[in-house]
């Protein structure tokens, strides 16, 4: 949350001319995936853009709406099972579909992949997923990326997880995101234009 926070100051400090000093729905728009995680770091980062002090004040009067004059930031989210804007690459059949194809089904990464099954079904076992929660190679990266923020910040890794198991977690992760990426034109418009054509819509 603080490195949102400090990242939020470092946006108006670099891009103060354009921020507006106070929230305007006109002008400020903030969407998130439907995780608490993702929540709690767009909120630490807004903190950063409208400290307090930058809030509202009661109509017709100087008093601050809030105390502090805290500014609350609206931020639209929707279930997973709806983001096609922010997560078309999970949840999209058409998308889903062009990936099986370029990627999982072709022989570089599914040798790959069914090389690592012993690894995964030792992750399923030691994170209490459960069996089968890691056929998914994209929930896999899910795991990596919590095992490399874990460590990062001094915090422990599920009992049993041994420096050798954390390496090749991470390393698996890495590449099935990589693969994950095709250079495919079909894919990015898949993949990414809900995200452009959302983006050009509010753009004046």
């Amino acid at each position: 949350m603080n490195q949102h926070y400090n990242l939020g100051r470092e946006v108006v400090g670099r891009y103060g001319e354009i921020i507006p000093r106070h929230f305007s729905d006109r002008e400020i728009y903030i969407r998130s995936t439907n995780y608490n995680r993702a929540l709690m770091s767009a909120y630490s980062q807004l903190q950063g853009i409208f400290p307090p002090g930058s809030g509202p004040s009661i109509e017709g009067t100087t008093t601050p709406a809030l105390p502090d004059s805290v500014q609350p930031v609206p931020i639209v989210t929707v279930p997973i099972a709806a983001e096609y804007l922010l997560r078309p690459f999970e949840i999209c059949p058409s998308a889903l579909g062009l990936l099986q194809g370029l990627v999982f089904e072709r022989a570089p990464f599914a040798s790959m992949w069914a090389a690592q099954q012993p690894l995964c079904r030792t992750l399923e076992g030691l994170t209490g997923l459960g069996p089968g929660a890691l056929a998914d190679p994209f929930t896999l990266t899910m795991v990596a990326d919590t095992f490399r923020v874990a460590r990062a910040k001094g915090r422990p890794l599920p009992a049993g997880v041994t420096d050798d198991i954390y390496n090749r977690t991470v390393t698996l992760g890495e590449a099935v995101f990589v693969a994950c990426m095709p250079l495919e034109p079909r894919w990015f418009q898949l993949a990414m234009g809900p995200f452009a054509d959302e983006l050009l819509s509010n753009m004046e």
